[in-house]
């Protein structure tokens, strides 16, 4: 079981995750638990020690740098899909430095500093992921059958 606080609402949860818990993974663990597919994702908070990505078209890759300070979370949104039969969090994010300097890109991992509050919009779907050979990148396969 997953460490995070949730509540249920009409459209799927209110979560908060504590002090010390890896971002991506909870929410992932968070999913299985409960068998979701496909959510939107969006949220606030504090973390550090956060991997980002920015994809780079030319080399078909993602370009890692990794954010060992502490930050303030200003915005997440994001995606729940599966891909291989595996949940996927799809993520973006937006951080601000002490000195109100703001960095965003692709989230690998982030460790929650403080605490992070989100919402999961839950969809009575499966989203799948199929790989896009031309860009080298897992996209939403959105045809009638996902």
């Amino acid at each position: 079981m997953s460490d995070m606080e949730s509540k249920s609402i009409s459209s799927g949860f209110v979560i908060r995750i504590e002090k010390g818990e890896e971002l991506i993974g909870a929410i992932k663990l968070f999913c299985k638990e409960r068998s979701i597919q496909a959510a939107k994702l969006s949220g606030i908070g504090a973390a550090k020690n956060l991997s980002l990505s920015f994809f780079s078209e030319k080399d078909k890759t993602y370009i890692e740098k990794k954010f060992n300070k502490n930050y303030e979370i200003i915005s997440l949104s994001g995606n729940i899909s599966k891909f291989n039969n595996e949940i996927i969090v799809h993520a973006h994010i937006a951080i601000s430095d002490e000195n109100y300097n703001v960095i965003g890109g692709h989230l690998n991992e982030a460790y929650i500093s403080v605490t992070f509050e989100g919402f999961l919009e839950v969809f009575d779907i499966q989203l799948n992921r199929k790989k896009h050979p031309e860009l080298n990148l897992n996209l939403l396969e959105l045809t009638d059958g996902s």
